[in-house]
């Protein structure tokens, strides 16, 4: 079971190794309209968020960074060194930022 274990998150990781593109490089993407933004930020909830893989300061600072590092050259590996995360950890982030249109995914098969 181990070894199926590994080797699913391998293929996992395989899949979201790719680059991204931001589509909407000009000026802020409004993140709290599409509900990426945290609504209150206080030492209550600065911890919490909608996903086990991440915090919430944490899944909002992954956000920025793709959106800021995404030109289509950048690999979501080098993105995710970048914030000493496991690739494995970007996954939902990279699914709700195109789920919301901001950027296009190109799978890390393709490289």
């Amino acid at each position: 079971m181990d070894s199926i274990d590994q080797l699913e998150k391998l293929l996992l990781d395989i899949e979201i190794a790719g680059k991204a593109l931001n589509l909407r490089p000009f000026g802020e993407p409004q993140l709290g309209k599409r509900g990426l933004y945290p609504n209150m930020n206080s030492p209550l909830n600065r911890k919490t968020s909608s996903d086990s893989l991440l915090d919430g300061r944490q899944e909002l600072n992954a956000i920025l960074t793709i959106l800021s590092d995404s030109d289509g050259k950048t690999t979501m590996i080098e993105i995710a060194d970048k914030l000493n995360l496991p690739l494995s950890a970007l996954q939902e982030v990279i699914e709700k930022l195109e789920v919301h249109q901001l950027v296009s995914f190109n799978s890390g098969r393709t490289l």
